[in-house]
């Protein structure tokens, strides 16, 4: 303990961003007006930030007038002064927790060897800093760890598991959705400006509607005990991308493939009203629910990831991919990689389960779409050196004949 007929002497070292300076000096002045010597440890760059606008080479100078006993010292964090932080983030993270710590324990020691009065005693810094509690384990000084931000962000990060556990948070895999939901846009705005769907098939977006029905259903309050904002937000949307490509089939296509469409999107929706009716008012523990719809959601995430195979009798017949869209089945491959990778780190048989089947059928998709490519292109290789021979010939023809 620090010895009680002795003033404290506390260094305080600060995480180098703006949200942790603030709180820091905050603490700084408030010791400082309790009767603490403090030592205040700035890296060299936020000072040059902050003595640039305020013109004064000690921001607590103003604070030193008023008799509080501040010192003041700046530390390299690592990188030149005049290296873009902000733009360079992996960089800056990599030298505050492989580089800063040298310069702060040099800075220590030299505060130490200098005897000042009163001696140094207690080393405060930033929670976010790991080193701090070893160097003053090292060199026998009290240790305590300042949170810097609120109680709320606190919060989020102890129960982050619980967040991810719900669907709140994960944007990474939502991200990737989104991007399948949008990738067959160049397609979709294709046939818009022919005004006609010409052989391209309905399925993979009647399944994806199908299967963001589900989902939205999954993550309502009444299957999820603490819902899934973020389940329900991701597959909203994709409906409603799903919504105005279905409304392009029923515009532009034929009219038997338009009633056709129309009615299994209407079953569909029946289908998922029924569904939800039924588990809502039979089953009255959300465990169950949530496994009910869960493994309902399995099949319809199965459906959409294999639909693009919907096409593969006309693309072989055909030996064309032309209308079999190579980002729809790209990003169902990587969609369903991602999150199948993120359910092995879960060890989640429910996310597991129908994205395995998902990465192994889109897959499947990017392989005949190579193939049929790849055959297509010497197909009509083989059709060009046969017009250029023809060419040729017709050429050589007319050269005899002039000359005769």
């Amino acid at each position: 303990m620090v010895d009680s007929r002795s003033k404290p002497h506390a260094i305080l070292v600060c995480y180098p961003l703006q949200g942790h300076v603030i709180p820091t000096i905050n603490l700084t002045i408030k010791l400082a007006q309790k009767g603490f010597t403090i030592t205040f440890i700035n890296t060299q760059s936020i000072h040059y930030q902050i003595t640039q606008k305020n013109d004064q080479d000690d921001i607590f100078s103003t604070y030193q007038g008023l008799g509080l006993d501040i010192r003041y010292m700046t530390v390299s964090d690592g990188l030149p002064l005049n290296f873009d932080r902000s733009l360079n983030h992996d960089q800056f993270m990599s030298a505050l927790l492989h580089v800063f710590s040298a310069h702060v324990e040099e800075a220590l020691l030299k505060i130490m060897e200098s005897k000042i009065d009163p001696p140094v005693n207690c080393l405060i810094a930033d929670s976010f800093f790991v080193f701090p509690g070893k160097l003053a384990k090292k060199y026998g000084l009290l240790y305590i760890s300042f949170w810097t931000e609120t109680a709320l962000v606190f919060t989020i990060y102890y129960h982050l598991h619980l967040l991810e556990l719900n669907g709140h948070f994960g944007c990474t895999g939502s991200t990737v959705a989104l991007i399948l939901f949008l990738s067959p846009l160049p397609t979709f705005i294709h046939t818009w400006k022919k005004k006609s769907m010409e052989k391209f098939s309905p399925f993979p977006y009647i399944a994806t509607f199908l299967n963001c029905g589900l989902w939205l259903l999954y993550g309502l309050p009444w299957i999820q005990p603490h819902g899934g904002i973020l389940i329900m937000t991701i597959n909203g949307i994709g409906l409603g991308i799903e919504i105005v490509y279905l409304t392009l089939f029923v515009l532009y296509s034929e009219r038997k493939q338009r009633m056709k469409v129309f009615f299994i999107v209407l079953s569909e929706i029946m289908f998922i009203g029924l569904i939800a009716i039924l588990v809502i008012t039979l089953v009255h523990s959300h465990e169950k629910r949530s496994t009910i719809v869960g493994n309902i959601c399995m099949v319809g995430n199965i459906l959409m990831y294999g639909s693009p195979l919907a096409i593969m009798k006309l693309v072989i017949k055909t030996k064309s991919v032309e209308y079999m869209p190579f980002f729809l089945s790209f990003f169902s491959f990587l969609c369903s990689a991602s999150w199948t990778t993120y359910a092995l780190i879960r060890l989640d048989v429910y996310i597991l389960t129908p994205n395995l089947i998902g990465t192994v059928l889109g897959l499947v998709q990017l392989l005949l779409y190579a193939t049929m490519r790849q055959i297509a292109e010497r197909k009509a290789q083989g059709k060009l050196d046969l017009v250029e021979k023809t060419v040729s010939g017709v050429t050589k023809n007319t050269s005899n004949e002039a000359s005769v």
